[in-house]
């Protein structure tokens, strides 16, 4: 299955496309860790992007675009995968869909989480992640076992830079006004399946779980 994954800042989409990984072994592309590696190595992307990513703004559509190309294309993502981060923008969602008939790929279903603002705004504020290996942590969801060290590698955590108030905000007001009308976009195309957000992560998992075993029920990913 090709899946996109669709939430504002702080819904769990991360952790949630973790869990269908490890359960239906579909690779998680998610182009927001992809690009703070990118970022952390000094990488000439990493550079480019830095200055719109470390305030909460989004990386420029052409620089994504092309990125978004280069990762779709590798081996690891020819027999499917689930999108988290992208499309964020009415027009990367069109230019997904090019991508798409360029390499013949189809997309199954689009995933949408539903969290309140004040919900979300509380997630962000305790959300920790190890700069090392990449692993997210919640201070009351999904605490480490061990205060601020990271239960994979044993690295400190350290709160993203764009998880600032003034950050969160800013990234909120963008997803409002910008990712938005891309709901829109798939509902033309009957592929959109919304899911309540709030809740334990089994209780959030489950009702993701029930809808991808409804598209192989019915055949919707053939």
């Amino acid at each position: 299955m090709r899946l996109i994954f669709i939430a504002p800042p702080g819904a769990g989409k991360g952790t949630q496309s973790a869990l269908i990984t490890e359960n239906y072994h579909l690779p998680q592309l998610s182009t927001g860790n992809i690009l703070r590696a990118e970022i952390k190595a000094g990488t000439p992307l990493g550079n480019s992007v830095a200055q719109y990513i470390n305030v909460g703004e989004f990386v420029p559509d052409e620089i994504m675009i092309q990125f978004l190309e280069d990762q779709i294309t590798k081996e690891k993502y020819a027999n499917g995968f689930i999108l988290d981060g992208f499309p964020r923008t009415l027009y990367q969602a069109i230019s997904l869909d090019r991508l798409f008939l360029k390499y013949n790929f189809k997309l199954d279903a689009v995933l949408i989480l539903y969290v309140q603002k004040s919900e979300l705004i509380a997630r962000l504020a305790a959300r920790r992640t190890c700069l090392n290996c990449g692993a997210s942590y919640h201070l009351e969801y999904k605490p480490p076992k061990v205060f601020n060290i990271c239960d994979v590698c044993g690295s400190t955590l350290t709160q993203r830079k764009d998880d600032s108030e003034e950050s969160i905000k800013t990234r909120i007001r963008n997803y409002n006004n910008l990712t938005m009308p891309i709901i829109e976009h798939y509902d033309s195309m009957n592929l959109i399946h919304r899911i309540d957000g709030v809740g334990t992560l089994d209780q959030v998992y489950g009702r993701i779980d029930k809808v991808l075993k409804y598209i192989d029920r019915n055949g919707l990913s053939q």
